[in-house]
């Protein structure tokens, strides 16, 4: 890979989760309604979507992709709250 294609990579994924931002974001706020600690889950999500980044199939709608690790995300930040909590 250039360091072309991977200047192409990072616009487009920063384009991407930009436009599924809004989505993500409320998904997050469902369950946990804290704004401070949901934008926490979704900088986690943005790390582990850009790390994957190189497997997501631009066929398919990157929203989609993206919520699957949203929900992992979120299901890491309430497991470490109620191990915080105990």
């Amino acid at each position: 890979m250039t360091f072309m294609d991977k200047d192409n990579d990072h616009e487009r994924f920063t384009r991407l989760l930009l436009e599924a931002e809004p989505v993500m974001l409320r998904s997050v706020l469902v369950v946990v309604p804290n704004r401070t600690d949901a934008r926490d889950v979704l900088q986690e999500t943005a790390v582990a979507l850009w790390r994957q980044f190189p497997s997501y199939d631009p066929q398919r709608p990157f929203v989609n992709w993206a919520m699957g690790f949203v929900r992992i995300e979120t299901r890491r930040f309430l497991a470490r709250e109620k191990r915080r909590a105990q």
